[in-house]
This record gives C-alpha cells, structure tokens and sequence, in this order.
C-alpha cells in the first residue's frame, strides 16, 4: 500500500517546493490530502514536464534522419542504416515517453476523483491528457505497436500487451478533440506549459501523420513499411487534411502567437538584450533559465550544437555538408544560421606543453579543404588546432551570455515543440494533398520563404507531385536540428530516397569510402529495446510492424 500511495505522491509533487513535510509525517500523506486547489493541480502537472526532455528526444530523431548524424562511435549501427536494439538512447527514448505516460495517468484518474470545481479540474485534465497523447504520438511514430494504458496502475506489472497502431492513434484523436475546448488560452498559463494552440499542433501532427503516411505507401518502394496506415487511414485522408488546414488556421489567426516575419535570427538565442524564450512564434517550447542546471546534467536536457552549449567527447552532434550544400546561398537560414568558422572556448593544456583548441572554418565548396590550418596564436600562447573536427554547428539555441568558466552553471535557452513556421507548412502540406499547388498553399510556403530571402512560388508553378518535394525541402531547411527531418521523410515515404548516397564519418567528414547511410523499409520501424524485452514477455517474440516485403 505504501508504495502505491508512494507512486502517486511522486507523479503529484514532482518538481514542486510548495510542501512542508513538518507539517504532516511522510508516512501518514494520501492522495485524498492534494489535489484540494489549482496549486496541488499546478504540482501534479509538473511532475508530467519533468519527463518531456531527455537527451534522446532529440538525439534518436537527429540521428536517424539524413541531414544529421552522430559523432559518437556506439552509434554505427544507426549510421549504417539500422539501429542495436541495446543502444542507450533507444533505451531511455522509450523509457522516457512511458514514464512521461505513467504520471499523466496518475495525475488524470486522481483530478477526476478530487473535489475541485470543474472549472478548474477540466483544464487540467485536458492538459495532463494532451501530454500523455503527446508522449504516446513519439512512440507509436518509432514503433508502430506498443504497449497502451489510459488508467493509473493500481498493482506493479511488468507485462503490457501490444496494442495495435490504429487504435492508439484513435484514442490519441479522440482524447485531443476532448481536450481542445477544455485547455487553457494562451497566456493563462506561463510559456512553456501546454495551451489549445500546442494542443492543435500536436494534433495536426497526428492527422498530417496517419493522412500522408496513408498516401505515401507504395508496395514497390521502401515506403511498403506503412502499409498499416494504409490500411487504416487510406479512406479518411481526405477527412484528415481537411481537419489540418481548420486547425493550423485557428492557430494562424492566434492574437498571442505569430510569424516573425521581420528576422529570423530572433527566434533563437538569449543575450543581455533578446530573451527568445518568449518569442511569439515559439507555440510550445522547453524552457531553461539560466543557473539551473549543471554542466552533467545540462548535456542531458540540451543539445551540443553550439560554442556556448559545447559538445563532450560522446554524444555530440554535426551537420552534414550535404545539408549546407542544399541551400540557397542567399538563405539567411543558410548565412545566419550555421557557425562556419568555430573557436572553442575550452583551452586544454596537453602534457606536450602545448594548448590544444578545436578551431576550423569549412570551405563549402570543397569539403575536403581545411582552411584554418597551423598554430593559432591566442592570448600570447601558441594554441595547436586539433585538425581531425570539420562539423558544421548551428547557431540555434545559443546563449551567448554564457561561458564554460563555470561548469556548474548552464545556457538558458530553449527548445521548441511547436513553432508558428510549422502551422504554416503543415497548411501548405494539406491544401497540396487536397488541391494541389494552389495560391493559398504557395502563400503559406512563401511566407517562410520570404523571410529566408528566397524567390518566392507561384500558384500553379508546380505540380502537387512536386511541391510535395518543395515542402518536405523547406522543412528540411527550416527545422534542420530541431529533431524533425525524420519523421517528415517517414510519413512522405521517401525515406530511402533522400538518405541515399550518404556518407559520413564518426568526426563529421564526408566522403569516407565505406560508411553509407542507406535507408530500407526495415528503417521506417525500430526494433523493441532490449531491455523492455527482458521485462516484458509480451515484447519478447514481437517484432516490429508488419508489411509486404
């Protein structure tokens, strides 16, 4: 008993420092003693948060899709095109999103039985709900078929039954559709806490999702692999964009969110006069302030992309030159937005006597060339350049306020769920798939280009065939590091078709003979993580999701 009153305590009080255990003895607290007023539901929610960042939330999405890729050497199986079912993050990607699932169940069963007035129980449910839909959306992606549970658990189970794909994504739609009128307006709530409009993206996610994949299937191709949302969505793609374009439209016409149509560099960063977390366009976003996590734990919650959030010796990450390449020059995503000369600021004297600094500028037309080559002079001390690094780092996320001279004190900065540009291109992407390439699909498009500096479309300039092509490109460029870029290839079915060709080595260079990145149908679904299939016995003879061959 006293661990089932354990469990629910943890998913209530999480992160919250609104409790005085002298108060009342641990032993003697029940669920019947919280959940009495909007601060008890305010700690309950927060407990659900603390499992929405991982450092696999970002690195699996980044390491499976063809514009990044990993420096670290565990990872070959990825970079060669399948995935160990022992790999680390693979592990606690999965591990993450259930624990994520677990506290909302906890926190939706004990808000229905509490005493709260409605007015104040509903929001909260739904929010819990549109969390606990969130976390289910990033693993039925990956795996198809899993484990679901809606109810709290009222004994410890190790064992949960598959559950087919279909029926998830149904109860995912259902619940949201619940929820939408029930969630907070923006602003009601503080930045980073989940409103109708996050819960519309998340939404049209799903619809965009099960509606493309639907149309992407192709028994000749590699996207064979969603044959299960064809033969579960095919009939409704119509019904589903249509929901798209009424969602993303309501979000569009927000009076709270916007475009930053003006400069796209002030979507990122924080400095001593831009704080982006409270950017307009940033619909729903991860929020870290500065301080508060420490140099360990930051690697965790925060990607290594860049001089002021600098990479370990495991785990960083790079951007390939095909990526850069496949820009426009005049992009000011292209100009602005990756770091092409970089100076670490980590000084490492080595028993040589000499100091060692990562620094290099990358020559985009000829990636075999090193153009900062030799000693480096820097503060009258002769630093040598490690010559072996050639990654590309984006300036997303950067924090330029802060310095590794303290390691216990981390960047604030932020990673956005959901941003205004999606809404955007998740529009263009259903009114394409309904109507082809028509003047509202290209109007949206051209907004994100626009601001990039870009030419601009036309209505009719393409066929749907190949806007399709142009979108899933803009997103390339527009969400590039954003943990994205895979799952528009899966649902659009081109999954092998754009990672063909791809060659990468472990320290960023391209061009190394014997380390392609190809892409089959086998890619499109992950294998069940070893660990959960010791556990759970329904997993052990499982396999991933059913298609032709």
């Amino acid at each position: 008993m006293k661990l089932k009153i354990l469990s629910a305590l943890f998913a209530a009080l999480a992160l919250s420092a609104c409790f005085d255990l002298d108060e009342t003895t641990y032993s003697d607290l029940r669920v019947s003693d919280i959940y009495k007023t909007q601060s008890d539901a305010d700690a309950s929610l927060a407990g659900i948060y603390a499992n929405m960042l991982s450092s696999s939330i970002y690195s699996l999405p980044g390491m499976l899709g063809n514009t990044t890729s990993t420096a670290d050497t565990r990872f070959v199986y990825v970079v060669s095109g399948g995935i160990h079912t022992q790999t680390s993050h693979l592990e606690d990607y999965w591990a993450t999103n259930y624990a994520l699932v677990r506290k909302a169940n906890e926190v939706i069963a004990n808000l229905w039985r509490s005493p709260l007035d409605e007015e104040v129980k509903l929001p909260n449910i739904a929010e819990a709900m549109a969390l606990r839909a969130y976390g289910y959306f990033r693993l039925v992606r990956f795996w198809g078929d899993v484990p679901f549970r809606l109810a709290e658990c009222d004994h410890w189970v190790s064992t949960f039954r598959l559950t087919p794909m279909a029926d998830i994504y149904r109860f995912l739609i259902a619940d949201l559709e619940w929820a939408l009128p029930h969630l907070w307006q923006p602003g009601v709530k503080p930045r980073g806490r989940l409103d109708h409009a996050g819960a519309r993206m998340i939404l049209s996610d799903i619809y965009l999702t099960c509606a493309s994949s639907a149309r992407a299937y192709d028994p000749a191709t590699s996207a064979r692999a969603l044959k299960p949302y064809f033969a579960a969505f095919d009939g409704e793609k119509e019904a589903f964009w249509s929901r798209v374009k009424e969602l993303t439209a309501e979000v569009m016409q927000s009076d709270y969110y916007a475009l930053e149509t003006a400069d796209w560099t002030r979507l990122w960063g924080y400095s001593p006069t831009l704080d982006a977390r409270t950017n307009r366009e940033h619909i729903w976003t991860s929020q870290v302030v500065p301080g508060v996590l420490g140099s360990k734990t930051l690697f965790k919650y925060t990607p290594t992309y860049s001089e002021y959030c600098p990479g370990q010796s495991v785990g960083e990450q790079f951007m390939t030159y095909d990526w850069a390449a496949s820009f426009d020059r005049r992009d000011i995503r292209f100009r602005e937005g990756v770091i092409w000369e970089y100076r670490d600021k980590r000084y490492a004297p080595h028993t040589n006597g000499n100091t060692y600094i990562e620094v290099w500028m990358r020559d985009l037309d000829d990636e075999h060339r090193e153009v900062a080559k030799g000693t480096v002079r820097t503060e009258g001390k002769n630093v040598w350049r490690y010559n072996s690094y050639q990654r590309l780092q984006t300036k997303k996320f950067y924090d330029t306020t802060y310095t590794v001279t303290n390691n216990t004190i981390g960047p604030a900065i932020q990673m956005p769920y959901y941003r205004m540009a999606e809404a955007y291109l998740f529009h263009a992407e259903a009114e394409n798939e309904l109507n082809s390439c028509t003047q509202q699909a290209v109007d949206h498009i051209n907004a994100i280009r626009r601001r990039a500096g870009v030419d601009l479309y036309a209505a009719g300039q393409f066929s749907r065939e190949q806007l399709r092509e142009r979108i899933i490109d803009e997103r390339e460029w527009e969400f590039a590091m954003e943990g994205k870029d895979i799952f528009t290839l899966m649902r659009c079915g081109v999954l092998e078709e754009r990672c063909a060709g791809k060659e990468v080595a472990w320290n960023g260079v391209e061009g190394v003979v014997g380390n392609p990145r190809p892409r089959t149908a086998d890619n499109y679904w992950l294998p069940y993580p070893h660990a959960e299939r010791i556990t759970n016995y329904e997993l052990r003879d499982a396999v991933r999701m059913h298609y032709d061959r």
